[in-house]
Formats: C-alpha cells, sequence, structure tokens
C-alpha cells in the first residue's frame, strides 16, 4: 500500500509540472516593466525589484530632475535599465548628474545618454556611481557631451563609507562633440578608489578641456586613482584627437592627475594612487600634445600589447611607480619620471623617452611670446608674435614626428591606413612572432588566441583571421550618434 500511494503522489506532482511553469510565466513576464515616459522611468526606479528590467520604449526622454538609485538587486537577481536596442532610446540631461546609484548590481544597456545644458560647465555626469553601488555594469551605451561621464567614488561616512568595487564596463562610446569649456576635470571615465574595475571593449575620444588657457589644460580619457587596486584596461580604442584638436589630451592612466583629498582614497591613504593595474591590448591614438599613457605614483602596473600612435609615449612618475613594459608598439618611448621605474623590454619603439619634452617646450616657446607686441610695440606686432607662435607650432610638430621626437611616421610606415583605422601590416618582419609570451596576455584586440609559436607586438595578432578595427562595435555607435561636428562661435 505504502508503495502504491508513493507512485500516486509522483503521479500527481508530475502531472502538475505544466501547470506550475505555466503559472510561472506570468510572474517572468511582470518582472520586465515597460517605459515610455519620463515619470513613468522615474517611477519605475522607485519601484524597482531584484531581477527587474525596467525597458525604455523608443523615444527621446528629457529628464527634468536627477534620478536616483536606491533600490539593490541581487548577484543572481540584477536589476537593468534598458532599451531593446542601442539607438532607439536618447535620454536628454541638462542637470549636473543625469543618474545617481548607491545601489549594488544595476545594469545599464542600450542607452544613448546625452548632455544638454546651455554651459558646458553645468554638465558633469551621465552616471555618478557611489559608496555600495558595486558590482554596477555599464554596456553597449552612448555618452556624450559630459564632463565625466562616469564617475565612481566613495559614499557614506565613517564606518559607513563604501567604494563601488567590481564594475564592468564594455562595449561602450564616449565622446564630446565640442572641446569643453569647462572649470571642471573632464576625463569619461573617473574611477576613484573603488577596487577591481574593467573597461574593456570600448571607444573613447574627444575629451578635451580649454578653459581659459588650452595650453595647460589637461584631460584624460579614462584613469583608475585614489588608492584603488586591480583595474583592467583592455581593447579599447583611445582617439585623444577624434573630430577636434586642442588642449592636452592624454589617453589612459593609473593615477590621473592625482587627488582632492585624503576623503577620496580608499582608507583615507593617498601615498599610492593604484596598485596592482593591467593595461592590454589598447589602440591610443592622436595624442600629440602629451602621452599616450600616464603613471602617476602607480604600483605594481603591467603595460602590455598596446600600440600608442601619434601620442609621445608613456610616463612613469614618481617614486612608487613601477611598470613592466612589453610587447608594446609606441610612438615616442618609455620614461621613469621623479623617480618612477619603467622596466622596458621587447617593445618596438619609434621615438626617444624624451619625445613627451618637444611639446613642453614649444609650450613654454607660445606663451613667453604672449604680450611681446605691447612690451616693444615699436619693434613687435600683434602678428609677427602669432607668426612666431605658428612657427614654434609647425616645427615642433614635424620634429616631434620624426625619430628625434615620438617616432610617429616610422611607426605610421608600419600598417597600411592607421589614420582611417586600417591596421593591415606593411613591414611584417618588425610585428609578427616578435613577443615574448606572456601569462596575462592571451587573446588580442579582436578576442582571437595569440601565437603559436610566438606572439605578435602590439594589440592585433596578424596569424589569426583579419581583425577590422574600423568595425568594432563601439566605434561604430560613435560614427551613428555623433552627428555634424559642433561648432561653437
Amino acid at each position: 500500500m505504502k508503495k502504491q500511494g508513493f507512485n500516486a503522489f509522483g503521479f500527481i506532482a508530475i502531472a502538475l509540472v505544466p501547470c506550475l511553469i505555466a503559472m510561472a510565466r506570468p510572474a517572468e513576464a511582470a518582472a520586465t516593466i515597460r517605459v515610455n515616459s519620463v515619470k513613468g522611468l522615474e517611477r519605475a526606479i522607485k519601484n524597482a525589484a531584484p531581477g527587474m528590467a525596467i525597458t525604455l520604449m523608443p523615444g527621446k526622454y528629457r529628464l527634468k530632475r536627477k534620478i536616483k538609485i536606491r533600490t539593490a538587486g541581487r548577484a543572481n537577481a540584477r536589476i537593468s535599465l534598458r532599451a531593446r536596442r542601442l539607438g532607439e532610446v536618447v535620454i536628454e540631461s541638462p542637470l549636473t548628474e543625469a543618474f545617481k546609484t548607491s545601489a549594488p548590481y544595476w545594469t545599464f544597456e542600450n542607452l544613448v545618454i546625452r548632455g544638454a545644458c546651455r554651459r558646458d560647465h553645468d554638465c558633469e555626469h551621465a552616471l555618478h556611481i557611489v559608496g555600495n553601488a558595486h558590482h554596477t555594469i555599464v554596456r553597449n551605451v552612448v555618452m556624450r557631451d559630459f564632463n565625466a561621464m562616469i564617475k565612481a567614488g566613495h559614499g557614506g561616512k565613517g564606518k559607513k563609507r563604501r567604494f563601488p568595487d567590481d564594475g564592468l564596463i564594455e562595449r561602450s562610446a564616449f565622446f564630446n562633440s565640442t572641446a569643453r569649456q569647462a572649470k571642471r576635470p573632464v576625463t569619461p571615465i573617473d574611477v576613484n578608489g573603488a577596487d577591481n574595475w574593467v573597461v574593456r571593449g570600448n571607444f573613447i575620444a574627444d575629451f578635451a578641456k580649454l578653459g581659459r588657457r588650452p595650453e595647460l589644460s589637461v584631460s584624460y580619457g579614462a584613469f583608475f586613482k585614489s588608492n584603488s587596486h586591480n583595474g583592467v584596461f583592455e581593447s579599447n580604442l583611445v582617439i585623444c584627437e577624434w573630430r577636434h584638436q586642442g588642449g592636452i589630451r592624454i589617453g589612459l592612466s593609473f593615477g590621473g592627475g592625482g587627488t582632492t583629498g585624503a576623503e577620496t582614497c580608499r582608507d583615507r591613504d593617498c601615498t599610492t594612487f593604484h596598485t596592482n593595474g593591467v593595461m592590454r591590448n589598447n589602440i591610443i591614438m592622436n595624442c600629440p600634445a602629451d602621452v599616450g599613457i600616464y603613471l602617476n605614483r602607480s604600483k605594481k602596473t603591467e603595460i602590455f600589447n598596446n600600440l600608442l600612435i601619434n601620442t609621445n609615449g608613456i610616463d612613469v612618475r614618481y617614486e612608487n611607480s613601477d611598470a613592466l613594459v612589453r610587447n608594446n608598439i609606441i610612438a615616442g618611448g618609455v620614461r621613469g619620471r621623479d623617480g618612477g621605474n619603467a622596466r622596458s623590454s621587447d617593445n618596438l619603439m619609434g621615438g626617444t623617452p624624451y619625445a613627451m619634452v618637444l611639446p613642453a617646450a614649444a609650450r613654454y616657446l607660445i606663451r613667453r611670446l604672449d604680450g611681446q607686441e605691447a612690451k616693444y610695440p615699436a619693434l613687435i606686432g600683434k602678428q609677427d608674435v602669432e607668426k612666431a607662435q605658428a612657427w614654434v607650432r609647425d616645427a615642433q610638430r614635424w620634429v616631434s614626428s620624426t625619430w628625434l621626437g615620438s617616432g610617429t611616421i616610422l611607426i605610421d610606415e608600419l600598417y597600411a591606413e592607421p589614420g582611417k583605422l586600417d591596421f593591415s601590416l606593411m613591414q611584417p618582419a618588425s610585428v609578427v612572432d616578435r613577443g615574448t609570451k606572456l601569462r596575462m596576455v592571451k587573446d588580442d584586440f579582436c578576442g582571437r588566441r595569440r601565437g603559436p609559436p610566438a606572439p605578435d607586438l602590439g594589440p592585433i595578432e596578424y596569424g589569426r583571421a583579419p581583425c577590422d578595427v574600423a568595425s568594432m562595435p563601439a566605434y561604430l555607435a560613435a560614427l551613428k550618434t555623433a552627428g555634424p561636428i559642433a561648432r561653437k562661435p
């Protein structure tokens, strides 16, 4: 009898399975919230729950107030804010910040977020990630026309002070339609004190800050700083000057330009700005006024298989900065400065470690020429000063491109048309199988396996199928959404 009872119970349970599945389907559908207005967006975020997908319907959404995200997702039940396809939804923000999140396990996907402030200075962040907002994912988005599109840093006070660790930014585009007229820092990806961030497969461009003295205004494409750890930049395309020029633009950095105080640093310790950073398989281009990679008080850094073209190389600065630099192709050289220690091997370099001195010297001469017509009005006119400054700029550009500076002319000759992102190899013997096998570099810019017998130098492995940089999804998204080049009066 017991055996028959067990069989009967099992039969009933099996029969009920389809009913249970059918009952579960409406609950799954309810986890997707469709939104078609700004008010609906605000309401959905306020009422979000773990596992929910907030999907914006096609259209333009102009925010009226900052949207704050406070509801936490879970590791197995993330909350997402998304469009079905990139380009269907444009969020316009005339605000200092569009979104601010202090909650973990959120994903932002397929969105275009555009700054729409009357003054550049006012549009700070598309997404501000603070405090407990760990495990944030930003994927397949376009963010443009902000000073710092993504800013991540501490939140809370005292024992509740936290940093948003374990972030991921991938396959996204960040650029500005004009050089920013702003007093605030201009850095599309600005991570302070947060550990274990990964930035990969992104397009980052046109991040200049002009301000009152453009020749002294320094901006960065992306950096990790403020005593952060274990940051990774991989397979990104960084074009400092893409559709406009001006200012001093630096590609990628560990340490950035320093910190603003102990409150921004992890453990309130600002003696080191980053530890255990990795840069691999990145392409960094058109940073003629400064270096492509800059380390500022950054320990135990690995810089592997990158391409720096039309830059002034790599700067490793201050006593607690040290870097292992291998398998790179570099316009310019590798320089340890102010006590920085750079161990360099197996690289192809077009210029000298002092390439960055030339643009700095030119900027100094141009500043010294300012106002000479007022000082010596009988001898010098305004036109004379402008002609002299133009001559200094032209001379610096030419000398910098030769082996005396960055050697960009020599690096250019390796490729078919690097200006058009055609990195078809013209001099294979200089690159193919010339690298050293590295444990930290198993694939290339296009995600293909490295070697054997030995890996190629730079970000592209030429022994595999073609790697078309110009078809990179993030770059194509930028082209599609950039529109005409904006001209400011």
